[in-house]
């Protein structure tokens, strides 16, 4: 997928998660590149639930599902023993994803590194991959909409 034009305020939706009541709450944030917040949303699932299917249903109710361009979550914020697959959350949404690491190896096909992330993209190529990055960081090398999900998600499980 190639994007026209990365505006400065295209729409990213940020994805945290925490553990709560015998399963986890999954925290969607929309945000306008760095600047504003735009709506927040979430889902929970129970042990045993898909992960994947859970989030996918839960982006695509949401009512900011046609705005949203571009997803991106940090694979440090998935609750112990689940996965997210980005390539079947792709596929499933029809919006590209991006996947940041810590530490990984990098497989050229599908992986690049922006600043100090390896950044592992499903539906975007690596040209535009980084102009999303970069218009979504402010000056810490971190999406601002990943900044505001994750605290968010520690806020919350908290209670």
């Amino acid at each position: 997928m190639h994007l026209r034009q990365v505006k400065k305020e295209i729409r990213l939706l940020g994805l945290s998660f925490t553990s709560m009541h015998k399963g986890y709450l999954a925290i969607g944030v929309v945000f306008r590149g760095k600047m504003f917040l735009d709506g927040v949303f979430t889902s929970h699932a129970g042990e045993g639930e898909s992960l994947n299917l859970d989030v996918c249903r839960m982006i695509r109710d949401s009512k900011h599902f046609n705005q949203i361009r571009v997803i991106i979550f940090d694979n440090n914020s998935i609750p112990p023993n689940e996965s997210l697959d980005p390539f079947f959350l792709f596929e499933e949404t029809g919006k590209p994803v991006l996947q940041l690491f810590k530490d990984k190896e990098i497989d050229e096909r599908y992986m690049f590194k922006w600043r100090r992330w390896i950044i592992y993209s499903a539906g975007l190529g690596k040209k535009d991959a980084i102009k999303v990055l970069d218009t979504s960081a402010r000056d810490i090398d971190y999406p601002e909409v990943l900044r505001i999900s994750n605290l968010i998600s520690r806020g919350l499980h908290n209670i």
